[in-house]
């Protein structure tokens, strides 16, 4: 899932969102990253955006901070000898309330003989319709 949609239980009323993930790192085609010696922090970002609908361009400026773009960004320390393939958006689910928003990301790690993912968690607050 690189870029899901997400929409939501109740036709009419529920918002559609994207969700994307990003960690930038270096680029590294020779993988330098393997013989690293030290960890390195860097930044996951994790963006939520509101989906304007096509039959109401209107609605954002009725209610701008349901259509507010959110970025929820956290520190991961990539370890020693380790090159980041990716981050990939496993889970995204929906508290029953509909007040909030959990998104799940594998980070995609190459360890030199072996791939292997670690799991980081966000929650965004959702606004009432």
């Amino acid at each position: 899932m690189d870029r899901p949609d997400i929409v939501g239980a109740h036709p009419g009323v529920s918002m559609k969102y994207a969700v994307t993930a990003e960690m930038p790192v270096p680029a590294d085609p020779d993988l330098a990253c393997r013989e690293r010696e030290t960890s390195e922090m860097h930044r996951l970002s994790v963006t939520l955006a509101p989906e304007i609908p096509s039959w109401d361009q209107d609605a954002a400026t009725r209610s701008p901070e349901a259509f507010r773009t959110r970025t929820i960004a956290i520190h991961y320390v990539l370890p020693p000898k380790t090159c980041l393939i990716a981050p990939r958006i496993t889970d995204i689910v929906r508290n029953e309330a509909g007040t909030s928003m959990a998104v799940v990301i594998a980070l995609l790690i190459d360890a030199g003989f072996t791939d292997s993912a670690e799991y980081r968690a966000v929650v965004f607050a959702l606004p009432r319709p």
